[in-house]
């Protein structure tokens, strides 16, 4: 089998869920398999990640260390895994209690899960932190005006309603766990 993470974190997770009896839910599919549909593969993955307590993610590049050298950088599944509410679990980028801390190979994950699931309030907070911080932060029109005002130019007024939009939205969510 082909993975697309560490195979001591997979080994170590799928002995968690036969032992714990929770749902882990992995790919399947061995490499050079591309996505025929992608709004279906969209729809699909932002349906699992909802109803997902827990989001593995990692850097982008993991694997090719010789390619990437120190460099760390956030690939889509952060902002996904964030969005929708899961807490992310894997290598941290800079993000306050955005994620939780584990090293690549990690064999220790159910238990660092247990650990978290005992945490009920820092989890909602967490998950709350993450969606809230993706409408406020992350949405790709915040780093498209950043850009437009880089090169002297004005936002237009869609960007700008739609920058309006998500932080009404991040207000709303933020008011109803008040």
């Amino acid at each position: 089998m082909e993975w697309g993470g560490s195979h001591e974190t997979h080994r170590a997770l799928l002995e968690w869920a036969d032992r714990t009896g929770s749902m882990y839910l992995y790919d399947t599919v061995s490499g050079g398999n591309f996505v025929f549909n992608i709004h279906q593969h969209r729809n699909f993955t932002a349906g699992v990640i909802k109803r997902s307590r827990y989001f593995i993610v990692n850097p982008a590049k993991f694997e090719l260390t010789e390619e990437r050298g120190s460099q760390i950088e956030v690939g889509p599944r952060f902002y996904e895994g964030a969005a929708g509410g899961a807490i992310l679990i894997g290598q941290r980028p800079n993000w306050p209690d955005a994620l939780i801390d584990m090293p690549f190979d990690s064999t220790d994950v159910g238990e660092r899960i247990h650990e978290l699931a005992a945490q009920p309030a820092r989890v909602a907070q967490i998950r709350l932190n993450n969606v809230v911080n993706c409408l406020k932060r992350h949405d790709s029109v915040y780093r498209w005006n950043y850009l437009i005002k880089t090169l002297g130019m004005e936002p237009t007024t869609a960007a700008l309603d739609r920058q309006k939009r998500l932080q009404k939205l991040a207000d709303e969510i933020c008011a109803a766990y008040d």
